[in-house]
Parts: structure tokens; C-alpha cells; sequence
């Protein structure tokens, strides 16, 4: 009985390190494959998580992406860390922070007449003054236990107008990049590619598009 009691406590111990290890937010950030550019992951988001999904030629033309990170009831600076690194890895190399784009609308005339900088119509504003650029907003949250919900999502700013929308719900049981992050960022790098690859719309073309006027 004394080592049927030990057998099984041994067991419950390494079932609760096991679990205690599937839920732990260790990100690292391998390097893409040589053939694919992809970060190495055999798991692929499923299609009915991917809700928008439109490649633009906009890609071709931002001056910088807009990376804006969080992770509700983790640590958010390491997710930040990651999805930047991350994201260099995979070529998108321009990558302003949320803090930085704040400073650079502070320390600019832009601070006297756009308001709220992270409002639709602000940011459609700074888009015109400062050139082109896109927002990636990446958001993961634990959702208990081994679960985590990722949502990713690609704005346009010059029209408010979402060119990539994922909304993701995956348990991670043994390596949180290979199964929860790799394929999520993988879907973006498929999205820059094909966007890059799209017949840039003609300058004319873009300045006859009407906006909307406040």
C-alpha cells in the first residue's frame, strides 16, 4: 500500500507539473524556415478563425507598422517583446510601439490638432501627415487553465478599414509558440506577402477615393 500510495503521488505531481508547464507564457522567437519564411510550426489556424481576411497593396507602401500589444492577466511587456521580435524575424522591420508613435504625435504640431491619438478619425489624420502606415494589434489573453485566446488584427487607419481580423481559442499542452503564437504570426506573414504581391493601386487612383468628412 505504502508504494501504491507513492506511485500515485508521483503521478499526481507530474500531471500538475505537466499542466503548471502547458500554461506557463514562455515566449521564444525562432527563426523562420529557409524555404517557406515561416516560423516552424506543424499546427495551422483553422478557417473559421480567420474572420477578415484582404490582402492590400497598402502593405507595399507604409512607412512603418503600428504594433499594439496586450495580454490581459499576463505580463505584457514579454508578449511585446516577442511579437516585435518576432515579427522582425519575419521581414516587417519598420515596427513602431505604441509609446513611441505617442511621442512622436506629442513632440509634432500633429499634438494640436488630432485629439485623441488612438481614435479613428485621429489616426486617419496622422496617416495623412505622417505617410501611410498600418496597425497591427495583437491581444492574448490566458482564458484558464491551458487555454489562451488570441485575436490579431490589421487596420488601415486612412479609412478605419480591417484587412485581417483572427479571433483564435487553442489549448497549449506543451509549447505555447509552436501551437498558440507561431501559427497566428504565420497568417500575417502570409498576409504581408500577398499584399506585397498585389498591382499597386495608381496614385491617382488613391487620392480619388472620398473620405469621410467630420
Amino acid at each position: 500500500m505504502p508504494n501504491r500510495i507513492s506511485v500515485l503521488g508521483r503521478s499526481s505531481l507530474i500531471a500538475a507539473l505537466f499542466l503548471l508547464a502547458g500554461c506557463a507564457p514562455v515566449y521564444q522567437v525562432a527563426k523562420p524556415d529557409a524555404d517557406t519564411g515561416l516560423l516552424p510550426t506543424n499546427v495551422e489556424v483553422k478557417p473559421e478563425e480567420i474572420k477578415t481576411y484582404q490582402p492590400s497593396p497598402v502593405a507595399q507602401r507604409v512607412r512603418f507598422v503600428l504594433l499594439r500589444t496586450a495580454s490581459g492577466g499576463l505580463n505584457t511587456e514579454p508578449y511585446n517583446e516577442f511579437v516585435f521580435k518576432a515579427l522582425r524575424e519575419l521581414g516587417i522591420t519598420e515596427i513602431m510601439s505604441r509609446d513611441e508613435f505617442m511621442r512622436m504625435v506629442i513632440d509634432s504640431p500633429l499634438r494640436d490638432t488630432v485629439g485623441n491619438a488612438t481614435d479613428p478619425v485621429a489616426l486617419s489624420k496622422i496617416n495623412d501627415a505622417v505617410g501611410p502606415f498600418i496597425i497591427v494589434d495583437a491581444v492574448q489573453l490566458n482564458a484558464g487553465g491551458a487555454w489562451y485566446e488570441t485575436r490579431l488584427r490589421v487596420t488601415d487607419p486612412a479609412r478605419a478599414e480591417v484587412l485581417l481580423d483572427l479571433h483564435r481559442l487553442r489549448a497549449n499542452w506543451s509549447n505555447l509558440d509552436k501551437e498558440v503564437n507561431y501559427p497566428v504570426l504565420n497568417v500575417l506573414k502570409r498576409w504581408f506577402d500577398e499584399s506585397k504581391a498585389l498591382p499597386d493601386q495608381p496614385a491617382a487612383e488613391r487620392e480619388s477615393i472620398p473620405k469621410t468628412e467630420i
